[in-house]
């Protein structure tokens, strides 16, 4: 997807939203074929008055039979709207009328449906049947409770729960979108406002811009809904270097990391591009100290405080010393 200027927040900016054209259909689509297994009483709530807003993907991080099992259980403290197996077989759990623990946020769970698939997260086990029922099942759902059909209303586990990595990074967001699309009806406009932290303003292409994470901890990956690398605590302030879909690039050790804009904003901040080819990272402000990493001609840095000829950096989830000798100063905007 072409990158657009930056605007932190999840698709605040239709640039930014995933969206598919509805072909137009002279009827509303039918409700898929599922079974009824009902989740134990115990693992969900009633819905209050509040409206249908999302729908948020999972994996079950195992097999049909192990979801549906758990979410009986009464044990489990967790439950969800459905489950779409490996064959393509919908079951039902929950009244859609229910309030599903499967979110892990109560604000979420109150206003979304959350649907189960069989399989985990880093395994490419995702089936054309079980794509064509998910689909079928979006599709349907989507009509009913005018959610539109975007990514800021169609999200990720992960992307409203940190430490959660599902749907993960094999999950095709494209096929899904494009299989739900070509059979919907037109989706009514929806006036409501997605969940989401305040915006900020428009960088212009080309602007240094440095951001501050505002979750407890948020996951860092290697790409958008990619392998988790590490964790960023709040406070902890980062150089973007591009963003797609809501996410953010940015330098996190010697390598490029992607953390979701929703749970960052941007601050003014002074900054280190490094201008020698690799530069070590110490512990402390001198080579006396020993080596905690290296990094490459060209990353940026947020620097927390000087000392003599050394800068102290935000590195990744670490703070680190480098020789400000071997750097350039930038502002951060």
């Amino acid at each position: 997807m072409r990158t657009h200027a930056l605007t932190l927040g999840l698709a605040l900016t239709s640039g930014l939203a995933l969206v598919v054209s509805a072909a137009p259909a002279a009827a509303a689509p039918r409700r898929p074929s599922m079974r009824w297994v009902p989740a134990h009483p115990s693992n969900y709530t009633r819905r209050s008055s509040r409206t249908i807003r999302r729908i948020v993907i999972h994996t079950i991080e195992g097999s049909e039979a192990a979801g549906v099992s758990w979410f009986q259980n009464p044990r489990a403290n967790v439950s969800a709207h459905f489950v779409v197996a490996h064959s393509g077989r919908i079951t039902q759990m929950l009244r859609e009328s229910d309030r599903g623990w499967h979110a892990g946020v109560s604000s979420v769970n109150a206003d979304s449906i959350g649907i189960e698939n069989e399989g985990w997260a880093y395994r490419n086990t995702w089936t054309e049947a079980q794509y064509r029922a998910l689909a079928d099942l979006v599709r349907y759902l989507i009509h009913k409770y005018s959610i539109p059909l975007d990514r800021r209303h169609i999200v990720a586990h992960s992307e409203v729960r940190n430490g959660k990595v599902d749907p993960g990074p094999h999950f095709n967001w494209g096929k899904l979108f494009r299989l739900v699309g070509a059979g919907a009806p037109p989706v009514p406009s929806s006036t409501t406002t997605p969940n989401t932290n305040a915006s900020t303003p428009r960088v212009p292409a080309g602007t240094r811009t440095a951001v501050e994470v505002t979750a407890s901890a948020l996951n860092v990956r290697t790409r958008a809904w990619g392998t988790v690398l590490g964790q960023a605590t709040r406070g902890e302030r980062f150089v973007v270097i591009g963003q797609r879909s809501g996410w953010l690039r940015i330098h996190w050790g010697g390598r490029d990391g992607w953390i979701h804009g929703n749970y960052a904003r941007r601050v003014a901040s002074e900054g280190v591009e490094i201008t020698a080819s690799v530069l070590n990272v110490r512990n402390g402000p001198s080579t006396r100290y020993g080596r905690l990493g290296v990094c490459y001609r060209g990353q940026t840095f947020v620097v927390v405080r000087r000392q003599g000829s050394w800068a102290l950096v935000q590195f990744d989830g670490r703070r680190g010393w480098l020789h400000a000798g071997y750097t350039r100063s930038v502002s951060l905007r």
